[in-house]
């Protein structure tokens, strides 16, 4: 009977043991995931305040934006990496230079919804615009992505000539997007 007892103990205490291993293991995850966030956060941040800087303070750049929303179909996740590709196939140098600068903004969002109306925003598009030493000096929307969606190489095109207008021109009254 004794013997029993103290098998009896010996298997609650591992028990107890074997838990609170769990629970300080799951108590580690948690905070290492907490300070991962964390330091994501200050890392777009940061990003956010550099991007900030360059939009405000250099002389010339060319703003290429995907404005969504909080619905994200098929075709609406396609013109964003289309937009993306074209961004960076066409323009390498320059946005390593950081003279064109690709953004995606949700308009769905509080803190951005002023774009709808700036931009005459109906639906989900791509928006070209230049900035001269932090003021946006023109803009264009660029609607026909939705048409060359199932064209890549006519879509990328589209939008790297658009482009090249606002970099080769900037003097240049508002390029149309159709040209």
């Amino acid at each position: 009977m004794k013997q029993a007892n103290k098998i009896i103990t010996f298997a609650r205490i591992a028990i107890y043991l074997i838990a609170l291993a769990g629970l300080s293991l799951w108590g580690w995850k948690q905070w290492q995931m907490a300070q991962s966030k964390k330091e994501t956060a200050e890392s777009s941040a940061n990003a956010q305040s550099e991007e900030n800087y360059i939009l405000n303070q250099s002389e010339h750049i060319v703003l290429v934006t995907y404005f969504t929303s909080d619905q994200r179909c098929a075709t609406c996740k396609t013109i964003e990496q289309l937009t993306q590709e074209a961004v960076s196939e066409g323009f390498a140098e320059q946005l390593s230079a950081k003279e064109v600068i690709f953004q995606t903004i949700n308009f769905d969002r509080p803190e951005n919804a002023h774009h709808i109306d700036h931009y005459q925003l109906a639906f989900k598009t791509v928006v070209v615009s230049e900035r001269k030493k932090g003021k946006e000096v023109k803009w264009n929307k660029y609607d026909r992505v939705w048409d060359l969606v199932d064209q890549p190489k006519a879509f990328k095109s589209y939008l790297q000539s658009g482009i090249r207008q606002y970099l080769e021109n900037p003097k240049q009254p508002n390029p149309t997007p159709d040209a």
